[in-house]
């Protein structure tokens, strides 16, 4: 059997029992131990990703704002204590008063390094053709952070840790030579240079991460704890009823933002539900660095992880036909999940939904997410 590791994949399978030692299915927890297993299971994912300490909620600046077909638009940044700003936007809608809830829309990475909120918003500077086509293939042609918004949300979409305003520039990289870092009138050839450039230095980065004592998930998850907690420092926000999701890289950073904030009361996973197991036989090639936390497969299978939100309001939407996971591990993976909320007492708190097609978040997935943030974010 071909792998990720060619002859060695067998030996590499094998190392993988299930269920791993922390797993919540695992016999040496009961149904009882469940608080104790999540404070375990916390830690465990927390030391393996190591994400830098980023002090507290930062000031936030606001820029401009602009309606956008009943969506006010806000964009605003904050700087973290390492890094470019970060710019972000707040979207609600334009004629809403009092606390709404909050939703943090990730962004996907598919490739594109250079933009990171827009891919997902429709505001002044997003309306390009790159994005329109990229909206087209991936989102059915929707901008469906103003979607949600217009719903009745207050929505926060940051760019994630090196995408847009928090790109790596290659003219402070080392040894990098004639990559363009295009301003915002780019032309779509100079994007694809910066983006070609940004996905082989994705490794690069990943290991100057573990030789600063961190990872790139690592830094990734500390981005978005800190735009959550913008999100829930509004006071036009009711942070007692606040949601994540995003589809793709977005899921991969809903599933890892969910898992160990309490704050996440409904959690949306998009097109990102496999098995340690798929990446060394099958997915390894296809996926970002920003997936793999150090030895976490020790203690975890990666279903394991989105366990930990038993029995808090989580849907995982995934394709039939999707190229980057294989069929049977998306069914290994969504059986772990379910086991894990059954035993902990929330099997209902938890949807898999399943949608025919190859990767992306299209109209039918995009109405089941809103869909599910109606039905929980709504209830208080």
């Amino acid at each position: 059997m071909t792998s990720a590791l060619g002859g060695y994949g067998d030996w590499a399978r094998e190392r993988l029992a299930d269920p791993r030692p922390l797993s919540f299915r695992h016999e040496r927890w009961s149904d009882a131990d469940l608080e104790a297993w999540r404070e375990r299971a916390r830690e465990r994912l927390t030391a393996s990703l190591a994400p830098p300490a980023t002090g507290g909620t930062p000031d936030v600046t606001v820029h401009e704002a602009h309606d956008v077909e009943g969506v006010r638009v806000e964009r605003q940044s904050w700087q973290l204590p390492y890094g470019p700003r970060t710019e972000a936007y707040f979207l609600r809608p334009a004629d809403a008063s009092g606390p709404l809830p909050g939703v943090l829309a990730c962004h996907d990475h598919g490739g594109d390094k250079y933009h990171g909120k827009g891919k997902i918003v429709r505001a002044p500077g997003t309306e390009t053709d790159y994005l329109a086509s990229y909206r087209e293939a991936g989102y059915d042609g929707h901008a469906w952070a103003n979607r949600l918004a217009a719903r009745g949300y207050a929505v926060l979409v940051p760019d994630g840790f090196s995408f847009g305003s928090r790109r790596f520039d290659p003219a402070e990289t080392v040894g990098v030579e004639g990559v363009p870092n295009p301003g915002s009138d780019a032309k779509a050839s100079d994007i694809e240079a910066y983006n070609d450039w940004a996905g082989g230095h994705e490794s690069t980065a990943a290991k100057a991460c573990l030789c600063a004592g961190t990872t790139l998930p690592g830094v990734a998850l500390a981005d978005d704890r800190v735009s959550l907690s913008v999100l829930c420092a509004r006071p036009d926000v009711d942070a007692e009823r606040v949601g994540v999701t995003g589809h793709s890289g977005g899921g991969l950073r809903t599933a890892y933002l969910g898992a160990l904030s309490d704050r996440v009361r409904c959690a949306v996973v998009c097109c990102m539900l496999t098995t340690w197991r798929d990446f060394v036989a099958y997915g390894a090639p296809r996926h970002t660095w920003l997936v793999y936390p150090s030895l976490l497969a020790r203690h975890l299978d990666y279903p394991d992880v989105l366990a930990m939100r038993a029995p808090a309001a989580t849907s995982v939407l995934v394709r039939d036909d999707d190229r980057l996971f294989s069929r049977d591990a998306v069914a290994a993976a969504s059986e772990r999940l379910e086991a894990a909320f059954e035993k902990a007492g929330g099997r209902e708190a938890l949807r898999v939904e399943r949608y025919p097609g190859g990767h992306g978040f299209g109209d039918a997935m995009q109405r089941e997410a809103f869909a599910r943030f109606e039905a929980v974010l709504r209830d208080a």
